[in-house]
């Protein structure tokens, strides 16, 4: 395996215990794994900037509860997948490793509804997903065991699928209701944060 070439500096695996003292979360903004990379498409509507703006919604409104959220990417910053998981595998302890995916059907308007790959965070993936269906009424497509990259991270971590970005429905409350979105998400967050 190629050596990353993320490097970390002393200062950003030192845990700042006065901020992370009602949890840590990783957040990774998706996509953008080399420059061109945008995700799942339709028309202009990109899943790398619709995924990209919830995620930062909830790490505000974290924020604002006293959670410390660590971006493992800035906004417009390459990163690869094999540099993430370096990164979550080197910075200390934290709560839960989070990445926001939109998902895409082969024929438009056939997919639609919440799904979540978990490694254990079953519980708070779960409860994402319920709200979600319950603001939204979306379809629960389930939970699984994540094949993907963040089946390698050490720690806790969910990678949520909130939709599809080719069915009407689910592409508007994409767009126009991106702050039910992060209040549920941080929401699911806090809850699952309170109850460890």
């Amino acid at each position: 395996m190629a050596t990353p070439r993320y490097t970390l500096s002393e200062e950003s695996v030192v845990r700042n215990e006065q901020v992370a003292s009602k949890g840590r979360i990783l957040l990774d903004l998706p996509h953008q794994d080399t420059n061109a990379d945008n995700g799942a498409c339709y028309g202009n509507v990109t899943e790398r900037e619709l995924a990209e703006s919830i995620s930062l919604k909830v790490k505000e409104i974290l924020e604002k509860n006293g959670v410390e959220v660590i971006l493992m990417r800035e906004q417009g910053q390459a990163m690869s997948i094999g540099d993430r998981v370096y990164r979550a595998n080197n910075l200390g302890e934290y709560d839960y490793y989070i990445s926001l995916h939109i998902n895409s059907c082969l024929t438009e308007n056939s997919g639609t509804g919440v799904e979540g790959y978990s490694c254990n965070s079953w519980t708070l993936t779960n409860s994402i997903l319920k709200g979600l269906c319950n603001e939204f009424g979306y379809f629960n497509r389930g939970i699984y065991y994540s094949p993907y990259y963040n089946c390698n991270i050490k720690q806790n971590s969910t990678l949520l699928e909130l939709g599809f970005i080719n069915n009407e429905y689910d592409r508007d409350n994409l767009i126009n209701r991106q702050d039910d979105y992060a209040r549920i998400i941080a929401d699911g967050i806090l809850e699952n944060l309170n109850n460890k």
